[in-house]
C-alpha cells in the first residue's frame, strides 16, 4: 500500500497524528494498527544469529538488573523443537499492562537460550502468556543457570531494534532478571496412530487416538486409550476453546523469498473481518 493511501486511511478514520506529523510507511502502519487494536508491538519472531550476538553483548554490558516480585511467573519452561509456543502451552505470568506485547529473553551465563513474546489472551486480565515463534531456536545450556529477562515496552522496543541492527548496543535498558528452575527443550514423540481430520464445508474437526504407549514416554493430561480432540481458540469470542474451527483459509503475507504465510480457521476469519476495504 502506498504512503498516499495510508494517509487517506488516517483521514477517513480521523487519526490526527497520522495526518499532521510527517511519518514513513512503517510508522503510519503502526499508528493505524494501534488505533484499530491490531498493534502487536515490536516483537521478535524470526531467527537472526547476528541479532542474538548483539543482544548477548548488550546483556553482558548491562551493569544493573532489577527485580519485580509482582510478576508471579512460571519458573519452569518447557518448549519443543521446531514448534511455536502458544497460549495452549500455558506458560504464564501475572497480568501487568506494562509488559503486554513485549519481548522476554531466557539466558544462562549471558548466552541466549530463547526469545519469547509476552502477550495477552483476549480480554484476560488475570495473567499474560509467554509465546514464541517456531522460527526462534531454543537451546539448553550446560551451566543450567537460567534466568528470564522481562522488560517494559520502552526497553523491549530498543531490544527489537538492536536485534535487527537498526541501533547500536550503547543504550539505556531496564531488565527485570528473574530466576528459572527449569528450561527444557524437548523432542516431539512419534505416535503410532494417524491424525484424523474431518473437513466440513463449514467447520473442521481434528482428533487423535492415544494409546497407553504414548503415556509411557510422557506425562500429560490427555485422555488415555481414547480420542483426543484438538481445541482451537475462537479469537472473535474472547479466545473461547472450541473443538471445531471454520473451514477457511487466508493469505496473511507473501514473503520476500516467495513463501506464503497462511492463516486457518478463526485467524483467517479475523483477518477478513479486520481487512480494510476502500
Amino acid at each position: 500500500m502506498t504512503l498516499y493511501k495510508l494517509i487517506e486511511i488516517c483521514r477517513k478514520e480521523q487519526i490526527i497524528s497520522g495526518i499532521i506529523n510527517p511519518m514513513d510507511k512503517e510508522e503510519l502502519i503502526r499508528i493505524i494498527l494501534r488505533y484499530r487494536g491490531g498493534y502487536e508491538g515490536l516483537l521478535i519472531k524470526s531467527e537472526n544469529k547476528d541479532g542474538k550476538e548483539r543482544l548477548e553483548k548488550l546483556i553482558k554490558n548491562t551493569k544493573t538488573f532489577y527485580e519485580n516480585n509482582l510478576l508471579n511467573y512460571n519458573s519452569k519452561i518447557i518448549v519443543y523443537e521446531n514448534l511455536a509456543t502458544k497460549f495452549y502451552d500455558n506458560i504464564t505470568l501475572k497480568y501487568n499492562e506494562a509488559f503486554i506485547n513485549t519481548n522476554a529473553i531466557v539466558v544462562s551465563n549471558n548466552k541466549i537460550c530463547g526469545i519469547f513474546n509476552v502477550e495477552q489472551k483476549g480480554e484476560d486480565k488475570d495473567k499474560l502468556y509467554l509465546t514464541k515463534s517456531k522460527e526462534i531456536e531454543c537451546i539448553e545450556s550446560e551451566t543450567k543457570d537460567y534466568k528470564i529477562l522481562f522488560m517494559e515496552k520502552e526497553t523491549s522496543e530498543k531490544v527489537f531494534k538492536v536485534y535487527n541492527g537498526s541501533i547500536g548496543i550503547n543504550i539505556v535498558t531496564k531488565f527485570y532478571s528473574m530466576p528459572l528452575l527449569t528450561f527444557e527443550v524437548r523432542k516431539l514423540i512419534k505416535v503410532s496412530m494417524p491424525l484424523a481430520i474431518d473437513f466440513g464445508t463449514v467447520n473442521t474437526t481434528v482428533g487423535l487416538y492415544l494409546d497407553e504407549n504414548y503415556f509411557e514416554e510422557r506425562e500429560c493430561s490427555l485422555n488415555k486409550n481414547n480420542v483426543n480432540y484438538v481445541t482451537f481458540y475462537d479469537i472473535e469470542n474472547n479466545y473461547k476453546e472450541m473443538p471445531i474451527f471454520p473451514s477457511v483459509i487466508a493469505i496473511n503475507q507473501i514473503k520476500e523469498d516467495g513463501r506464503v504465510d497462511y492463516l486457518l480457521g478463526y485467524e483467517a476469519e479475523n483477518l477478513s473481518n479486520e481487512s480494510y476495504i476502500d
